[in-house]
């Protein structure tokens, strides 16, 4: 059974919450790019009958997309290794 939850801000600066819910993957991320060098408080809820809700600097963006298809996995925040080319 998939269990947790991710919240934090991905390489463009978008921020998102992603959780585990009844064994599925869900998330909601906000299209607003986070400010550089500008004070933000960011936050995320849960609620059964209303699903994911994001706040930035104590409102909801205009514009956040919730997805209830379930991921693999929240994505990672970096990542590090080498790639091979196919064989063949």
């Amino acid at each position: 059974m998939k269990r947790g939850y991710f919240f934090g801000i991905d390489p463009e600066g978008r921020f998102g919450l992603h959780l585990a819910v009844d064994g599925k993957w869900q998330e909601s991320k906000s299209d607003v790019k986070l400010p550089l060098y500008k004070w933000n408080h960011i936050a995320a809820t849960y609620d059964a009958a209303s699903g994911i809700r994001l706040y930035w600097n104590g409102r909801r963006p205009e514009r956040s997309r919730y997805t209830a298809h379930p991921i693999t996995r929240p994505p990672p925040t970096s990542s590090s290794g080498a790639m091979k080319p196919p064989a063949g």
